[in-house]
This record gives C-alpha cells, sequence and structure tokens, in this order.
C-alpha cells in the first residue's frame, strides 16, 4: 500500500481489486482497512516489530 500511494494511486480503488483475486489475504484484508480509516492504533504486540527489523541493514 506504500508504494501504491506513492505512486499516486488510489489506494482504496487498489484495495477493492485486491479483495477480488486471488492475490489477497488475511493480513491484507485486516491491515489495510485500518490503513485506510487513517487508524495508527498497534492491533498487534509491538514486540514484534523488532523480531521483523533484526538484521535489516539500513
Amino acid at each position: 500500500m506504500g508504494f501504491v500511494a506513492s505512486m499516486g494511486w488510489n489506494t482504496q480503488a487498489f484495495h477493492d481489486s485486491v479483495l477480488g483475486s486471488a492475490a489477497t489475504s488475511w493480513m491484507f484484508e485486516n491491515r489495510v482497512a485500518h490503513m485506510l480509516a487513517n487508524d495508527w492504533t498497534p492491533h498487534s504486540a509491538l514486540g514484534i516489530f523488532v523480531k521483523d527489523m533484526v538484521g535489516v541493514q539500513i
């Protein structure tokens, strides 16, 4: 969704098209709705972010 937004594409239309395709997933369905609603509430354990970032080179 970050890529879609950075390209200036319609994020709602992209969301709707992915939901109707084989490319959808539970995570996409669950998290993108929060993104589109500008809901910044964490919906998972914050500690998991550290696990996902370990080893990331910037």
